[in-house]
């Protein structure tokens, strides 16, 4: 068990600049480099909430949980990262997020930004058609849609684990709904068929204007 620190601390830092990017306006491309030779993993679309990845999602974490694979936002006026017949899937950037708190719970605990002295609620419920089935967080969302709770209290009342309530509060910090203050009345997502992964097609317009300015061949 002596890479789970190192592991905290790496997935930690991509967190923070995730975090950071999906704030920031405009809302910008982050590309996902192997540490070793640069070569392209995934590439996050902040604005329009896609991964286009060459890898499952659950590996990716891996690969970022131990500094294998790293994040760096991407620079319009300067040339991307070139692949040559890279087939990238299309993912959700959601569930990106979703398993990235996780794991960062499991590994590090509270993400750093958030209080433990703190009481959350829930801003709006996660949108669980793209994130997947996850029961417990569900559960965890009814107990702080309506109320304002210390993380004891929540805790207590969903009878979970603390790491896991870790991973779920960060979970829900990284998706955007997690809030503190007074308590309002969040309006469920309609639950939606999760989407099939799919291979990016060659096509004309956004994808293909981005690999031009990436310059992949």
């Amino acid at each position: 068990m002596q890479d789970k620190p190192e592991s905290g601390h790496a997935l930690l830092r991509a967190a923070e600049l995730l975090r950071g990017l999906n704030h920031a306006r405009p809302a910008g491309l982050i590309s996902v480099q192997r540490t070793l030779d640069g070569q392209l993993l995934a590439l996050l679309d902040t604005a329009g909430k896609r991964v286009y990845t060459t890898r499952p999602l659950d590996q990716l974490v891996e690969l970022l949980a131990s500094g294998v694979g790293v994040l760096s936002e991407l620079d319009p006026a300067q040339q991307g990262p070139s692949q040559r017949g890279v087939n990238l899937a299309d993912e959700s950037l959601h569930q990106l997020n979703w398993l990235i708190g996780a794991r960062l719970g499991r590994d590090a605990g509270l993400a750093p930004w958030l209080d433990p002295m703190q009481t959350y609620r829930l801003l709006r419920w996660p949108d669980f058609g793209e994130i997947g089935s996850d029961p417990e967080g569900a559960e965890l969302c009814k107990v702080i849609e309506r109320h304002e709770l210390g993380i004891a209290t929540i805790v207590d009342t969903v009878q979970l684990a603390q790491h896991r309530v870790f991973g779920l509060l960060n979970s829900l910090s990284l998706c955007g709904v997690l809030a503190t203050g007074p308590a309002q009345q969040p309006t469920a997502l309609p639950v939606k068929t999760p989407r099939r992964t799919k291979r990016v097609p060659q096509a004309d317009g956004w994808l293909a204007r981005l690999r031009q300015r990436l310059r992949w061949r």
